[in-house]
């Protein structure tokens, strides 16, 4: 009902403000229709007939017809404006809230609109507001924001989007967020602009080729028309560079004082020639620049603006660091006077690289570090051109192209390849700087691990040791032996051994992978870069956007990890033992007749594994990402090559039938032709190998992880010697193993026996309690029996006070245990010393790196 009375109470508001504004205008309209059709008449009729139609007319009595039939001819009357405040008053009255109305490119409105529209402003109307947007291009169009202003209206200067928004957007339209930063410079991030840069970005254009609208460059060349030759000198010089050079520069080339050239800044602002601000200097919008430069200039303004800025830069660039915007300054100067390019050794090289030879130098540039001297492993290059400048075709004829224009030296052996760049002159550097901020949109960051880890890792790190980082990302294992080795300092023969903390610090920037390690002096300030690690990030001040990813302790708490976890439920689904001086034994239940059926298999198998694990476990078994494999037999030789983040195996030809070289990593990447994927290490077999596939690598998983609880330094899991405590870990491990075989037996790849996966176990410890330190339980006996349980596990445990707890027979379970003994025939019998028994239970390599360490319930923790 209330919306039916709303309803009905609109329209007779309606109906009532348009009664009494036309009321009075009835007599006016008729006389104004009726002298309409009169005309008509007598352009019908003839002369004759139009005398009488002008005598009919004159009789009528006219008003204010004359100046209403001027109106309805043109389509305008201030009665709108009565109408609108009156429909705007009773909508604000009738919704209890305030009408918003806005109207968009005020800039463009008719001036008989326009007028319409300061009126409003001169008289605004209760609870009603109107927001007007303009956009000032011109001095006429801020000229229209004075006059609103002077009505009364507010004036409110739209800020740009945020860079986070631009990227957001950037990443929904399937862009590269490294056009962030060129496209925000470009924009100044308002929403119109943007939305043009990346409908342009879409289409496979360029942002520093954003097409300037032809209205726009007709008005730019109006406005550089109306300014004096002072000023039209100022815009003809200035245009040339992207950021304003300094104001020393401009006054020397002017030869204009400090006082002058102000006035003649001041006017270039009120024409909106300058219309925003770099530094502290008026400036233009990088449109109106382009449009100056590419457009309104002539040739021989250009030619001789450049060959003026050319004349300043280049002492710039060779004195030493210098802006990207300077460099790519630097190449269009030259563009417009080729006849200095002759001047500087390798900058014709440089200015005539293509495009995918510009993406590889710019990977050697920011790989290479300068206690390195710059050089760069080629393949590691290579790679990095792909990932981040998204170089595609033919990498190896790339790489060739740079060496044969003299811009890459190369040195390398039958194992590894090792270049770095040739400049020749620093003005060639500079030009290749510029050619990439350019050509790839894409600003290039000189020795990249260095400037990411000092500008964003340090400031979180505080005081610390030693560390080491790249672009990558290395496995934990790898990781925490870096650290390790950190702890021994080496002077001649002396070797110093410290105790230090470290961290372990993975991050992306982009689609880059990035790491770090870093030792400690000391605990306290160990544990402090932990806590803040984790919230380090940037939006775009490398291009794209960084985050970090993981960071872990080192040692790590949570180790020594359950290195033979896999070979247990593997034990326990196949009855084959794999640990240590197994060798030839068989599990795998596939074929793996051909070696792609093999590489089939152990891909397979590392995707129940990665499913099995997570965090620290799955890093340890270097399970993080998916993993496929390249493959290729020749002369029954065969090559084998690890992909990371694929699952697919591919058979593919070594290239003219040799062998890989050093750069196996690029030619594997260009034979699979997958895209995101990395190249890891290649192995080589003379043939078919008799080991089966499957058990090895199940080792290899189990070696991992060993290694990496030999890294952390004394890793060791205490357990209390206590029987809740034993009992709880142990059924727990029992479990575990259960379902890991549970998920082996579902996948097809294990040979199955056929038993029931859960079992009941009986565990007798004779532990003496004759020492008042920690219990390495060495002296100490484990005796153990086991029976198939059809649908559980089931555990019992006893501390056996008897001198020597003896083998268990089933006839003496009821005595020791106070349980039956099962029907069936128990499956093992066994005794071993406490803490490799104990160990082998819970998943731990009994004869390898790091396990457990007994505690009697009533000592203190060691500290």
């Amino acid at each position: 009902m209330e919306q039916e009375g709303a309803a009905k109470r609109w329209s007779r508001t309606l109906a009532s403000a348009i009664e009494n504004l036309t009321a009075q205008r009835v007599g006016e309209l008729t006389d104004a229709i009726g002298g309409l059709v009169f005309d008509m008449i007598a352009d019908r009729l003839g002369e004759s007939g139009g005398e009488l139609a002008r005598d009919m007319r004159d009789s009528v009595s006219r008003s204010a017809s004359e100046s209403l039939d001027h109106r309805i001819k043109q389509a305008v009357s201030p009665d709108v404006l009565d109408i609108f405040r009156a429909l705007a008053s009773e909508l604000h009255t009738l919704s209890g809230r305030p009408l918003a109305l806005s109207i968009d490119a005020c800039e463009v409105l008719p001036d008989e609109d326009f007028r319409q529209l300061l009126s409003l402003a001169e008289t605004p109307t209760a609870g009603v507001s109107i927001r007007a947007a303009l956009a000032t291009a011109s001095g006429v169009e801020s000229s229209r924001v004075l006059e609103l202003k002077m009505a009364g209206a507010s004036e409110v200067e739209l800020p740009g989007l945020q860079p986070s928004a631009v990227e957001e957007w950037l990443r929904a339209k399937s862009l590269p967020v490294h056009h962030l930063g060129h496209l925000l410079r470009a924009t100044d991030g308002l929403p119109l602009y943007v939305d043009a840069a990346i409908g342009h970005l879409q289409a496979g254009g360029r942002i520093r080729e954003l097409p300037v609208r032809d209205n726009f460059v007709e008005q730019t060349k109006d406005l550089l028309r109306r300014l004096d030759a002072k000023q039209q000198q100022a815009v003809v010089l200035l245009c040339a560079f992207t950021d304003p050079p300094p104001t020393s520069y401009v006054q020397g080339e002017l030869r204009c004082t400090e006082l002058e050239w102000s006035v003649i800044e001041a006017e270039l602002i009120r024409q909106r020639a300058f219309a925003t601000t770099v530094g502290d200097h008026a400036w233009f919008h990088e449109v109106r620049r382009r449009a100056f430069w590419e457009h309104a200039l002539n040739p021989p303004q250009r030619h001789l603006s450049a060959e003026t800025a050319l004349q300043w830069l280049i002492p710039q660039l060779e004195e030493g660091p210098t802006t990207y915007e300077l460099c790519a300054d630097l190449v269009t100067m030259f563009e417009h006077v080729p006849s200095a390019i002759a001047n500087f050794q390798n900058l014709d090289q440089v200015m005539s690289l293509g495009d995918e030879e510009l993406k590889l130098l710019a990977a050697f540039i920011e790989l290479g570090e300068q206690q390195r001297q710059h050089v760069v492993e080629v393949n590691s290059a290579l790679a990095h051109a792909r990932t981040a400048f998204g170089s595609r075709g033919d990498a190896l004829t790339y790489l060739s192209n740079l060496q044969e224009c003299g811009l890459l030296t190369i040195a390398q052996d039958e194992h590894q390849a090792l270049g770095v760049p040739v400049w020749g002159s620093q003005v060639a550097r500079a030009a290749a700087f510029g050619r990439i901020v350019r050509t790839l949109n894409r600003t290039v960051i000189p020795s990249i691990a260095s400037a990411l880890f000092d500008e964003l890792f340090r400031p979180a790190l505080g005081p610390f040791a030693i560390s080491s980082y790249g672009l990558g990302s290395p496995g934990l294992v790898s990781m925490s032996e870096s650290l390790r080795e950190m702890d021994y300092e080496r002077e001649g023969d002396k070797v110093t051994i410290h105790r230090r903390y470290g961290v372990m610090i993975r991050g992306a920037l982009g689609d880059v992978a990035t790491h770090a390690v870093v030792s400690f002096d000391d605990q306290e300030g160990r544990d402090r870069a932990l806590s803040l690690l984790p919230d380090v990030k940037d939006e775009y001040s490398f291009g794209a956007r960084f985050s970090v990813e993981s960071v872990h302790p080192w040692p790590h708490p949570s180790a020594p990890l359950r290195s033979n976890r896999f070979l247990r439920a593997v034990e326990l689904l196949s009855g084959v033992d794999l640990g240590h001086g197994s060798s030839n034994k068989r599990v795998t239940a596939v074929s793996t007749e051909s070696l792609e059926d093999e590489l089939i298999a152990v891909k397979q198998l590392d995707a129940v594994m990665r499913g099995r694990t997570e965090g620290l476990e799955r890093s340890a078994m270097n399970l993080d990402r998916s993993r496929g494999y390249a493959f290729y037999e020749m002369n029954g030789s065969q090559a084998i090559c690890t992909l990371y983040g694929t699952e697919q195996v591919l058979e593919i030809a070594p290239p003219d039938g040799r062998p890989f070289g050093p750069l196996y990593a690029t030619s594997i990447a260009l034979a699979t032709g997958l895209e995101g994927v990395s190249v890891g290490r290649m192995t080589y077999r003379s043939g078919r190998s008799d080991k089966d596939p499957l058990a090895e690598r199940l080792q290899d998983h189990a070696k991992s992880v060993s290694a990496f609880n030999k890294a952390q330094r004394y890793p060791r899991k205490e357990l209390l010697l206590e029987q809740d405590t034993l009992r709880r870990e142990l059924l727990t491990a029992m479990e575990l193993r259960t379902d890991d075989a549970i998920a082996l037996r579902d996948s097809g790849l294990i040979v199955d026996k056929g038993t029931s996966l859960y079992r009941t176990t009986f565990l007798s410890i004779h532990a003496t309690r004759g020492r008042t330190d920690l219990l390495e339980g060495m002296e100490h006996s484990l005796s153990e029996m086991s029976f198939v349980n059809d649908s559980e596990n089931v555990l019992h445990l006893v501390f056996d006070a008897q001198e020597d707890g003896g083998w268990l027979q089933p006839d003496d379970l009821e005595a020791r245990f106070g349980v039956s003994a099962p029907d069936s025939e128990p499956i093992s019998s066994s005794q071993s010393v406490l803490q490799m028994g104990i160990e082998r239970r819970l998943g731990y390599d009994p004869l390898g790196s790091g396990g457990l360490w007994f505690r009697w319930p009533d000592l203190p923790e060691e500290e």
